[in-house]
């Protein structure tokens, strides 16, 4: 490799007493091209030349007075002790000895005086060209260096990024979105860790439920709904903290927090019953009763929001540990079962019992067989047939869950899914129920029918940030698209948490599913605030549709509700018809869709196939 227009580059340092040398080497080299060169005398002078023209080679006589080249080469090795220039020694010993002590002493080459300008030339630029080598070297390893700590500094921001990730995910797991305040799952979680202390470890959940929010949403929005929301959640934590016996559920930078979020406006506390004095069990009621009504005392003071004066009422349910529960979501449900109570009853608060639940039993023995019930595939699925009114097409089916209990006998499914949410259950039912309506959904494909799959969602599916990844995984699978799809969400679901809501729809909407406001009319939505969301149409509530021929209000209810939603370019579905006369009154009005029990019940798939043999319907083939 040809690099001698980088040697001429480099700089070298002669040291050598006769002038005479110093002429010779510098017409050597200077005739070479070299320029950079730097001629010392006095040898005494070599090592601050050396320091301060910092050179890539050294040519060193070692014959002088003051300081030989011994002493020379000494002190350049303390100046630079690994990584100092090449140095051609100037001699003329020839002893083996001599030129031994000076390799060992930091030589790494001779020149022989007399020198010959050929050969002297030569040794020089191959010192040189291993120095320019060496100085390549360090400057590759300089710029890996560089490179490395870089890259390394990306990493380590990059891993402080997915740490900071990580963590902020599951703060928002396990947090409200709207208080802040910690919720169910973290409160679930506190209440493992004290059952797990054993039964010495006694303690009471308290279920709050704060009234007329619904009111106040409707009068003054959600967004201010929530910010009073916001007031009430401060003044019941601090509350809460003013409970000698209100337990920590979570500590962030030193400041405690004893109130948790369990959904909606319902909060949960825990009391240490340990700290409470008291004797027996009527003892800690008394002294519980007595923690609950001076908290709902507090709670009453009207809240000043936007200069008006709002009572926020409570209703309070209890439950103790162990006596009413050794698992979390028993405590749960039996303080919920304890609130309703109080709530039915109009009193403050109310402490579960037997008595308060009558049907204990029962609820304890579902809970405790739907999840074998799912895992040993026992439950079935019916389809209800949805005809397109106007064309006279079977468009689609609503699949609809059912449960044959073997000693309880059916089970309805408004009995057992509120169970499924309570206890946690909902989610691998929904999947079994996702999984089983499309599975079958492809079977109608591959049997030439085009038939859209009517699956309903509950409030708790909403909030499953996997959903729709396990939708798109369903889909993919069975080669099923999305727009046969169609899920159902009440009002009610939608209304619990409006703002994550609607960014789930939007996200399903995104993917290509067909969204659907099932039973409408029966919640709080209006259709003001639907066409902000994704949906592609509404389900009428039959309670609205199988009485109206004979009910004018409902009749009006009906055909106002189908013009709004043509209006809004929404799709119409009426369920619960009954009658051939509500079935044309319907077609009359321009319903798009119509659903009940005059065109079938809910029937077993089977049965659905032999109901579309024989039916007047006809069924679109897939494009």
């Amino acid at each position: 490799m040809d690099n001698r227009h980088e040697l001429i580059k480099l700089k070298i340092l002669i040291v050598d007493d006769q002038p005479i040398n110093h002429e010779l080497l510098n017409g050597m080299l200077r005739e070479a091209g070299y320029s950079r060169i730097n001629d010392i005398i006095d040898s005494r002078d070599a090592a601050e030349a050396y320091k301060k023209f910092k050179p890539d080679l050294v040519i060193l006589d070692l014959n002088m007075p003051h300081l030989d080249g011994f002493d020379v080469m000494e002190q350049i090795l303390e100046i630079d002790p690994e990584a100092y220039a090449p140095i051609l020694v100037l001699t003329s010993e020839t002893d083996q000895e001599y030129r031994v002590k000076a390799l060992q002493s930091g030589a790494s080459d001779f020149l022989n005086k007399p020198f010959d300008f050929i050969e002297g030339l030569t040794r020089v630029e191959s010192l040189l060209s291993i120095r320019w080598m060496y100085n390549q070297l360090l400057e590759q390893n300089k710029n890996l260096d560089i490179l490395v700590s870089e890259r390394t500094q990306e990493l380590e921001l990059e891993s402080q990024n997915r740490r900071d990730a990580e963590e902020r995910n599951i703060y928002l797991a396990m947090h409200d979105s709207r208080t802040g305040l910690p919720n169910r799952l973290l409160l679930e979680d506190n209440i493992q860790k004290l059952i797990d202390m054993g039964e010495q470890q006694s303690f009471t959940l308290m279920s709050i439920y704060l009234e007329r929010f619904h009111e106040i949403n409707h009068t003054l929005g959600h967004h201010n709904g929530n910010a009073l929301l916001g007031k009430v959640a401060k003044r019941l934590s601090q509350l809460s903290l003013a409970i000698d016996s209100s337990m920590v559920i979570e500590s962030v930078d030193g400041v405690d927090q004893c109130i948790a979020v369990l959904e909606g406006v319902n909060f949960g506390l825990l009391i240490d019953n340990n700290k409470i004095d008291s004797t027996g069990e009527d003892g800690l009621q008394e002294q519980l009763a007595k923690i609950a009504n001076d908290l709902l005392a507090k709670m009453e003071e009207p809240f000043e929001y936007q200069g008006m004066s709002l009572d926020i009422g409570a209703h309070i349910g209890m439950a103790i540990f162990p006596s009413h529960g050794t698992e979390p979501g028993i405590l749960m449900q039996h303080a919920y079962i304890a609130l309703e109570f109080a709530q039915r009853k109009n009193d403050h608060y109310a402490i579960y019992s037997s008595e308060v639940d009558p049907y204990s039993a029962r609820r304890l023995t579902l809970m405790g067989e739907l999840r074998t019930a799912i895992d040993k595939d026992l439950l079935k699925m019916a389809y209800q047939p949805q005809i397109d009114v106007i064309n006279g097409k079977l468009i689609g089916v609503e699949a609809l869950l059912r449960w044959n209990h073997e000693e309880l006998g059916f089970v309805p499914p408004d009995e057992f899914i509120p169970l499924a949410e309570q206890t946690g259950v909902i989610k691998p039912l929904t999947r079994w129920v996702l999984k089983t309506a499309i599975t079958q959904c492809a079977d109608f494909l591959n049997r030439g029918m085009s038939i859209r799959m009517g699956i309903n969602l509950s409030a708790r599916n909403l909030q499953e940030k996997e959903l729709t990844d396990y939708l798109i995984d369903l889909i993919t699978e069975h080669n099923v698209p999305p727009e046969l799809l169609v899920l159902e969400i009440t009002e009610s679901a939608m209304m619990e948490d409006r703002d994550h809501a609607t960014k789930v729809l939007n996200d399903l909407d995104d993917k290509g599913f067909r969204i659907s406001i099932d039973d409408y009319g029966t919640g709080y939505s209006s259709l003001a605030y639907i066409r902000q969301l994704p949906i592609k149409e509404i389900k009428i509530d039959r309670s609205f549709v199988m009485d109206m021929i004979e009910q004018k209000d409902d009749m009006m209810i009906v055909h106002t509700t189908i013009e709004m939603s043509h209006n809004l370019g929404l799709e119409v579905v009426a369920e619960g018809v009954e009658n051939q006369e509500s079935l044309e009154e319907l077609k009359k009005m321009g319903c798009d869709v119509a659903q009940g029990y005059h065109l079938s019940r809910p029937v077993p798939v089977a049965d659905l196939l032999e109901w579309i043999k024989e039916a007047e319907w006809k069924v679109d083939k897939p494009q």
